[in-house]
């Protein structure tokens, strides 16, 4: 005699890995009595609005931007990094405990820096990594905790808390938790992002020409003979994270 007992299935009908299941293969939470299949389910479909959003949310003026980052690759990568009060002009105040926090920060964790600029309220830099040692976030919180510990040792107040703000451990709010990043995709990209660091004082008004920026990279470069002193090139438009 036939065995008549309905025959029991998995969380996913497939008898495949269950990393192969997708939401097709998922069988109607209402027929499933194990509550852990339930919670699979769920998993399954928080997961997939995770990664769909992650390959539509493209950076174009219709969605968020598109967070993903591209390959381990030695491409140089151009930041911006702000503190969390616009207005500021703490960075300039205390650019020597800045500079010390760099260079500190670097002296462990070597990488090539082919571009600075320092204003007020926030930075640019354009750096290239070394293919096995690539974690630019370590570097920038190393960074960004050390500049906070010495400036507030030396009389800076960080700003009162942001609503919503929710501080990591050993947070103290002067910088944004974000910074933005862009890995230049070519040589063109790259002299754009570079030009963007010469001028961007000039761009805020600072100064009137790139070279009479003190907090800049720019006078390396000049030393170094790759490009002139009267250099002033024309603004450069598009997309470099003043609002990260």
């Amino acid at each position: 005699m036939a065995n008549s007992k309905p025959e029991q299935r998995g969380p996913c009908h497939t008898a495949i890995a269950v990393s192969r299941c997708t939401l097709l293969d998922l069988p109607d939470p209402t027929r499933l009595r194990d509550i852990r299949a339930v919670k699979l389910l769920i998993w399954f479909r928080s997961r997939a609005v995770s990664v769909n959003q992650t390959f539509t949310n493209r950076d174009d003026g219709f969605g968020m931007p598109d967070y993903r980052r591209p390959p381990r690759s030695t491409r140089p990568v151009f930041f911006t990094v702000c503190l969390a009060q616009r207005g500021s002009t703490a960075l300039l105040d205390h650019l020597t405990i800045l500079r010390a926090a760099v260079r500190d920060t670097l002296a462990d964790r070597p990488l090539e820096s082919i571009a600075w600029v320092v204003l007020p309220d926030h930075l640019h830099a354009i750096w290239r990594l070394p293919i096995d040692d690539m974690n630019y976030s370590q570097r920038w919180g190393r960074i960004k905790a050390r500049f906070s510990r010495d400036a507030r040792r030396a009389g800076l107040i960080p700003p009162p808390p942001r609503p919503g703000f929710q501080p990591r451990k050993g947070e103290l709010g002067i910088w944004q938790q974000r910074f933005w990043e862009h890995h230049c995709r070519d040589a063109q990209d790259l002299e754009r992002h570079l030009h963007y660091c010469w001028l961007d004082p000039v761009r805020h008004g600072h100064v009137e020409r790139p070279a009479d920026w003190a907090a800049s990279s720019i006078h390396r470069d000049i030393r170094l003979g790759r490009i002139a002193a009267d250099w002033f090139g024309n603004d450069v438009p598009g997309r470099f994270g003043e609002a990260a």
